[in-house]
């Protein structure tokens, strides 16, 4: 079984519900892959529209995990070959390049990580959403 990050949305009754039909398809497939006696773990928050979310950086850790996992390769080397082709790279006093720290990336740059994860996994047949 994968593990999933999810856009919710809370309705006009006050349920949570997927944000929209990728979300709906997304959870669909998730709870396919999952037995009624699991216990899932869950964390939620509300989404800043111009702030870097911890739901992120937590898709960016998730997804680095399974490459990892699917490659043979350790987190460290993966969440490297990650930010590498993000272009997650800074100089630091010396002119030496350096990698950033995802702690520090802004929104967009934690989607990019987001989006180099999946094209990696596309890549490798390891098909992550």
């Amino acid at each position: 079984m994968h593990n999933i990050i999810l856009k919710l949305k809370i309705d006009e009754d006050g349920q949570l519900i997927p944000a929209n039909e990728v979300e709906k398809s997304k959870l669909k497939a998730f709870a396919a892959s999952a037995k009624s006696e699991d216990t899932l773990d869950a964390f939620i928050t509300v989404i800043d529209g111009n702030a870097k979310t911890l739901g992120q950086l937590a898709k960016v850790h998730v997804l680095m995990r399974e490459l990892a996992n699917e490659t043979g390769h350790t987190l460290d080397e993966m969440k490297s070959f990650v930010k590498e082709k993000a272009g997650l790279i800074e100089l630091d006093e010396a002119g030496y390049k350096v990698l950033k720290s995802f702690a520090e990336c802004s929104k967009g740059e934690l989607s990019k990580a987001i989006q180099e994860c999946i094209a990696i996994g596309d890549e490798i047949g390891c098909y992550l959403y």
